[in-house]
C-alpha cells in the first residue's frame, strides 16, 4: 500500500512520441525527481494506462480496472534531474481498443513507500485503421 503524500515527492512531466507501427507503441519520456523532492532517487515508479481519462484523472490509485491498466516493467529511477524514457511494450498496447484514445500517468514512489502526486497526462491517439465491413448484401 502507498501512502499519499504532497511535497515529499514531486510531480513528473513527461512528454511522449510514438514509434512507428506495427506494432503500435508509445515510448514516455520524463524528467526525473528525487526521493526527497528534487534530491535524491525515487525507489520507483507506477505507471497507469486507461481509455477513461475522466476515471485515471479522478483517482489515481483507485482506477477501475475495468478501464485503467497498471502497466509493469518500469525501469529503475535514474538520479534527480535526469531525462528517462520508457517504451510501453506493444503487448500492453493491445489490451486497449484500436483506434482508441489512451491517457497515462506516472507516479514516483520512495523507499519507505511515499508516493508523489500524479503527472501530467500523456494522451496518446491512434488514427482509425480498421476498414469497414464488406457491404455482402448488394442488389
Amino acid at each position: 500500500m502507498f501512502r499519499r503524500i504532497q511535497g515529499a515527492l514531486i510531480s513528473l512531466a513527461f512528454i511522449f512520441a510514438v514509434c512507428s507501427q506495427p506494432p503500435k507503441a508509445v515510448t514516455l519520456t520524463w524528467t526525473c525527481v528525487g526521493d526527497d523532492g528534487n534530491v535524491g532517487t525515487a525507489d520507483h515508479y507506477v505507471l497507469v494506462g486507461s481509455n477513461d481519462r475522466a476515471n485515471l484523472e479522478a483517482d489515481f490509485w483507485g482506477c477501475s480496472p475495468a478501464y485503467c491498466v497498471e502497466v509493469a516493467g518500469m525501469p529503475v529511477p535514474l538520479p534527480a534531474g535526469t531525462t528517462q524514457s520508457y517504451e510501453i511494450p506493444p503487448n500492453v498496447i493491445s489490451l486497449f481498443p484500436p483506434s482508441s484514445t489512451v491517457y497515462f500517468r506516472i507516479v514516483a514512489v520512495d523507499e519507505s513507500g511515499n508516493a508523489g502526486l500524479p503527472g501530467n497526462t500523456a494522451i496518446k491517439q491512434w488514427p482509425d485503421d480498421v476498414a469497414p465491413a464488406s457491404i455482402i448484401d448488394l442488389r
